[in-house]
């Protein structure tokens, strides 16, 4: 599980959108950076093994991005070296999908269509930050991993990782604003691996008895 272990909890920004934006929310709204439980547990964090190079099967290798309301759904997921990243437009307004990898552009593909996939490679590792030129507010992530070992947390501040071989493993959760926690951990095969990282940075992961 994740969890936030500050004293204050940070705040989302409140998002006002301007009259001349037809096709989005006409009230304002909170934006997603930090999306935390009344327990404290941290959603939309990226918990991957970092150094795996053998295991289960891949899952299908394509994810999908919407535009839904002038926000990127889901915020932040995973996806797969040499796979695809499915673009979706929801909305009845203009949007664009312009990926960076660092400051590096990937693709820039408009949207004009209304419930229109189109479908682009991903090609390079790494965290893929998304912007859509047309709507500056609009943020989202892709963690692009060539392993099967990569997750989302959910509501809960869960995440679950199957099938791991038995060996040692350097675990990263990863979070937009919080950053990166490393720890490592040691998976048997009749075990449960159990492992708890804390935000903001700083803190150790804890870890006890069981992946």
């Amino acid at each position: 599980v994740v969890r936030f272990t500050g004293k204050e909890l940070p705040k989302n920004p409140t998002i006002h959108i301007p009259k001349d934006m037809p096709g989005c929310p006409k009230r304002p709204f909170s934006d997603q950076t930090y999306v935390i439980s009344r327990e404290r547990e941290v959603q939309n964090v990226v918990v991957q093994i970092a150094d795996i190079k053998k295991g289960t099967f891949f899952p299908e290798k394509r994810t999908r991005l919407n535009n839904v309301d002038c926000m990127f759904v889901p915020r932040v997921s995973i996806g797969f070296k040499g796979g695809q990243v499915e673009l979706m437009n929801s909305d009845y307004t203009l949007h664009n999908v312009h990926p960076y990898l660092k400051q590096r552009t990937l693709f820039n593909v408009a949207l004009p269509q209304r419930n229109k996939i189109v479908a682009r490679k991903l090609e390079d590792e790494g965290v893929l930050k998304i912007a859509c030129d047309m709507h500056a507010w609009m943020r989202g992530y892709i963690y692009v991993v060539d392993h099967p070992y990569a997750v989302v947390t959910n509501g809960d501040g869960e995440f679950f990782l199957w099938d791991v071989p038995p060996g040692q493993y350097h675990v990263e959760a990863f979070h937009e604003a919080f950053g990166t926690l490393k720890t490592i951990v040691d998976v048997t095969t009749d075990k449960t691996t159990e492992i708890e990282f804390a935000y903001p940075s700083g803190e150790k992961a804890s870890i006890a008895s069981g992946l």
